[in-house]
């Protein structure tokens, strides 16, 4: 499985792949099918930088 660090990311921040696909503006298949090949690291960094957005926005809707 290609890019295990963007999944365990999003587990760990407890951002469920619907939402960071919702951030990215795409579908959840369409993020499924990205995570399943090879990123360039721009990319790679993109997803984590949208996982981090979601999750901050998650803990301040939790505690506001």
């Amino acid at each position: 499985m290609e890019n295990m660090t963007i999944r365990l990311e999003a587990r760990k921040r407890e951002v469920p792949l619907r939402l960071l696909a919702a951030e990215l503006g795409i579908s959840e298949p369409t993020l499924y099918r990205r995570l399943a090949r090879k990123m360039t690291r721009e990319d790679r960094e993109r997803y984590l930088t949208a996982i981090r957005t979601v999750s901050q926005r998650q803990n301040a809707t939790h505690t506001g």
